[in-house]
């Protein structure tokens, strides 16, 4: 017989949570590391200055461009270098996972000097080195914010259980306040979500 003894609990507010992810999170739940997870659906304006914050779902953007002033690091897991993220003060993004990509798209990243981790580039060096690399720009900074879109996890990109060693050695720096995830599975948005502590 095993005993859990939750080594801490943490409250995370929800916004835009879809009615299937509100049901899975009505009751606390415990995450790989035993720490237990409060839910809290909200409405309204959110305060990025306190409580950990999940965006589901949301035009990203407008919250981007809040954080950047804040001067939160950016970390976005997509397999798709978006032009709408190119468009964003670069020197506090960072691409991972990338797959696809337009010449434009190209020519603006490398351009613009933004720091991109292509999916290639995890396969070749290992996903270790490449973790190393991106915690290694992000160790100075505050406050960090995470992305994840779902298109980085699919038949020819990370697996999930990859994304989650990004995302537990990622949590290592204490500077995680909010994330923000565009996916359609409610079960993986709360595992994500739940890993984080």
């Amino acid at each position: 017989m095993f005993l859990y003894f939750p080594s801490s609990t943490i409250l995370m507010d929800i916004f835009n949570a879809p009615k299937e992810l509100q049901e899975l999170t009505k009751l606390p739940i415990l995450n790989e590391s035993c720490s237990l997870i409060h839910f809290q659906v909200s409405e309204g304006n959110p305060d990025t200055n306190n409580s950990f914050i999940v965006f589901i779902n949301d035009d990203v953007i407008p919250l981007f461009k809040e954080l950047l002033d804040k001067e939160s690091k950016i970390v976005i897991f997509d397999s798709n270098a978006k032009l709408t993220y190119l468009c964003l003060n670069t020197d506090n993004v960072l691409l991972v996972g990338l797959q696809y990509w337009s010449e434009q798209n190209y020519s603006i990243l490398r351009s613009k000097c933004v720091k991109f981790y292509p999916l290639k580039e995890i396969l070749i060096d290992g996903k270790d080195e490449v973790c190393d690399a991106i915690m290694s720009v992000c160790k100075d900074n505050k406050r960090l914010h995470l992305h994840i879109d779902e298109s980085v996890l699919n038949s020819t990109g990370l697996n999930p259980r990859e994304l989650l060693y990004f995302i537990q050695r990622l949590r290592l720096l204490k500077a995680i306040k909010s994330i923000s995830l565009n996916t359609k599975d409610s079960n993986l948005s709360l595992k994500l979500m739940c890993e984080l502590f």
